[in-house]
């Protein structure tokens, strides 16, 4: 019974049957082609949802467990935002892992972000996530500090105005509390903290990262769904509007490169 109620928790029917299945379409379009070329053990490029049913379509209703924990070439991303699944996926597409996603797995629950920092949400996201697998978890907190709001939004970026807001109330938002602020003093950095958690060990490792810029006074049209700052932060190291890079070149210098430039002596150790 306890194997069949993790197996459920997972996404995985208890039959042999796949629930979480490949990552969703559309929002998260060509994932599947952008993992292409990572080490699997199941087939080139082969999907997470393909290689879980190759493992438990082999095998009985004892082994499925053992199936799922020989995937120690994987890694969690813990995080339903789809813009930061593509910027993990071009961060870590040399690496010797593939990634797997709250998506792949069927994993609908999600704790409360409640504490007071980033680094202490990003632990709490780490801790619950492990729960549900036997591969190490990747978890982050992240946000905008706009420098003449005293560091708002912060942890509350995506429920800036009391309640989960949209890409485009974010924006808006932004841009009335900044009206008539001067360019000099519309300062901002983007800011995340990554929780790495690697399986039966109950420390948690950080990487964090910071990207300074402005904010501009009108956005570009493009907005990045889950990304809504990107359409007002520009770079001038750059010389850009992040919102106008594409994911491979913002990859080069995005905060969260940074952060896991931190954690990479780890997640190399741990792939062997």
């Amino acid at each position: 019974m306890a194997e069949q109620s993790l197996l459920i928790r997972i996404g995985i029917d208890p039959s042999g049957a796949v629930t979480g299945g490949k990552v969703a379409e559309g929002a998260l379009g060509g994932l599947d082609n952008r993992l292409k070329g990572m080490n699997t053990r199941f087939g080139e490029g082969a999907s997470y949802g393909d290689r879980l049913t190759h493992s438990l379509g082999r095998l009985g209703s004892a082994g499925r467990m053992d199936a799922f924990r020989m995937l120690s070439s994987d890694i969690l991303i813990a995080t339903k935002n789809p813009g930061k699944i593509l910027e993990y996926c071009e961060l870590m597409k040399e690496l010797p892992f593939e990634i797997a996603t709250l998506k792949d797995l069927g994993i609908g629950d999600e704790p409360e972000e409640d504490c007071p920092t980033f680094q202490e949400n990003a632990a709490k996201k780490a801790n619950f996530y492990s729960r549900f697998v036997d591969i190490p978890v990747l978890a982050e907190d992240s946000g905008l500090e706009i420098d003449y709001l005293g560091g708002e939004p912060g942890i509350l970026s995506r429920r800036w105005p009391g309640y989960k807001a949209t890409d485009e109330e974010l924006i808006e938002m932004a841009l009335q509390k900044l009206e008539g602020v001067p360019a000099d003093k519309r300062g901002a950095q983007f800011r995340v903290v990554m929780a790495l958690k690697f399986p039966h060990d109950e420390n948690i490792l950080f990487g964090e990262g910071i990207m300074r810029g402005f904010l501009t006074e009108k956005p570009i049209e493009k907005i990045i769904p889950g990304y809504p700052f990107r359409s007002l932060f520009y770079n001038p190291d750059i010389g850009r509007l992040i919102g106008e890079m594409t994911m491979e070149e913002e990859a080069k210098i995005a905060h969260r490169k940074q952060a896991i430039l931190k954690l990479l002596p780890y997640l190399l150790k741990y792939a062997g």
